[in-house]
């Protein structure tokens, strides 16, 4: 019987509790149209994600236009992308707290030479955006970046690409080398 492959995008705890290294193939991939939130103030050890359009519907929906300012920052951020098979994905689920915190969405991560892959992504479900005000945390830096420097050399010596500035994309993407999350 053949088995599933996945690609996993990873972005906060799967890189510092060293998740990475379980699994085949890891490398750092940029994950556009989306802002990295980090609440540590608020107590919390792990980043969580939003995509852009998030804040597109709140400005259109503002009737202050808070958000305005929100929308000049410029999505996107470093991660490392990963292969798993079948059940690694489901023990990835139970880790991440699947259905009670995230959701697993599929979306484009882009590698240093432009090869457009679909990743799995762990991303906040709705009760989890509400609960949190995840709207309300994001910061013209990328915090977690911060977090990385401060604690992680070792990992970031092995990944440089992950503290390098958010928001510069690497090589343009070419869609002619655009790969699916599963394969067999």
């Amino acid at each position: 019987m053949i088995s599933m492959k996945y690609l996993v995008f990873g972005y906060g705890t799967f890189i510092t509790n060293k998740i990475y290294k379980k699994y085949k193939n890891p490398k750092p991939a940029f994950l556009m149209d989306y802002y990295r939130i980090f609440r540590k103030n608020e107590g919390d050890w792990f980043p969580y994600i939003l995509h852009k359009q998030v804040f597109e519907i709140t400005k259109n929906n503002d009737k202050n236009n808070k958000s305005e300012k929100v929308l000049q920052i410029k999505p996107g951020f470093w991660g490392i992308v990963f292969e798993v098979d079948e059940d690694e994905l489901y023990e990835l689920d139970k880790y991440e707290g699947l259905e009670e915190i995230y959701k697993r969405i599929e979306d484009n991560v882009m590698l240093k030479d432009g090869t457009i892959l679909k990743a799995m992504i762990y991303y906040p479900n709705d009760k989890t955006i509400k609960q949190k005000r995840l709207k309300d945390f994001l910061n013209e830096r990328d915090l977690w970046l911060d977090y990385m420097k401060e604690n992680f050399k070792e990992i970031i010596n092995e990944f440089p690409e992950l503290i390098q500035n958010s928001r510069i994309m690497p090589a343009e993407p070419d869609p002619e080398h655009c790969i699916p999350s599963r394969f067999p």
